[in-house]
């Protein structure tokens, strides 16, 4: 699951690790561009979704990663998981 990844990723750059981190990035989880419609949902707006629904997504059951940790990993790990403003 990607959540696992992201933890591992995290994990990683917790411990300062940021050359592992960007392996695991490559290995498990390597960045695929696409291009997204725009759509006018601010992020405090998902977020507050997430947390009313408790970061489970309602169609399939499976748990959601917090937005915020994908910009942290971005930021220390640019090339390997760019951010994508949408």
């Amino acid at each position: 699951m990607k959540i696992d990844t992201i933890e591992k990723i995290a994990l990683q750059l917790m411990d300062k690790n940021d050359t592992k981190a960007k392996e695991i990035i490559n290995s498990e989880y390597p960045f695929e561009y696409f291009k997204r419609s725009k759509r006018g949902v601010t992020d405090k707006i998902k977020f507050k979704q997430c947390i009313k629904d408790g970061f489970i997504d309602r169609y399939s059951g499976e748990r959601l990663v917090n937005p915020g940790i994908l910009k942290v990993i971005s930021y220390y790990c640019p090339n390997e998981f760019p951010y994508q403003q949408h």
